[in-house]
């Protein structure tokens, strides 16, 4: 079975590498801006706060544009998912204390926060929520097939972790430190121009 399993791995892989990959010269806030719209009806749906902020001076780089939208994708809907179990979780244990006071429920705001930071040598982005947090260890959640969805492949953070290799940059997944979750790409500067 596991051999099996490496061999689907390798087609995707190789999949994806034989995946025409164009780089164009593009800012990475405007293809985050024109990202998030996609997922505005589920953010809305689950009232899930989304903050962008964007902090030192933008500059070019080249990028797989399909590729790092596919990234921000699941990063953002992974974040969504985690809120929204967050609140379900946060429901049922009022429900289950509900002969309580009013007082001694939280109130809850699902938020994920975008932050974009135009380095010198790096660009690094950082997306936190304040979801259900890390369930497993980071390093066995990028494995392929390890899921902790009911319905999850356990492809999408291998995926990301590969787009993200494409670019020569690094892909960190870690616990936020007030709960939640924290992922980083870090895409180190090419020079302007240079594809």
């Amino acid at each position: 079975a596991v051999t099996r399993a490496d061999s689907i791995i390798s087609r995707l892989r190789n999949l994806m590498k034989k995946r025409p990959i164009s780089k164009v010269l593009c800012f990475l806030h405007e293809l985050i801006q024109d990202t998030t719209p996609l997922l505005a009806y589920e953010f809305e749906r689950h009232q899930i706060n989304i903050g962008i902020h964007i902090t030192g001076t933008p500059y070019l780089q080249p990028l797989d544009e399909v590729g790092m939208q596919q990234l921000l994708l699941n990063l953002l809907k992974n974040a969504a998912d985690a809120c929204v179990q967050q609140r379900e979780l946060m429901q049922s244990e009022a429900q289950g204390t509900a002969q309580n006071s009013a007082t001694h429920q939280q109130r809850y705001t699902p938020t994920i926060d975008i932050e974009l930071d135009y380095q010198q040598s790096q660009i690094l982005l950082t997306i936190t929520d304040n979801g259900v947090g890390l369930s497993s260890e980071a390093s066995q959640l990028m494995q392929a097939f390890y899921s902790t969805k009911l319905e999850g492949l356990g492809l999408g953070l291998v995926i990301c972790r590969d787009i993200v290799e494409s670019h020569s940059g690094h892909f960190k997944l870690d616990s936020a430190v007030n709960g939640g979750c924290q992922v980083q790409v870090s895409l180190p500067r090419k020079a302007d121009g240079v594809l």
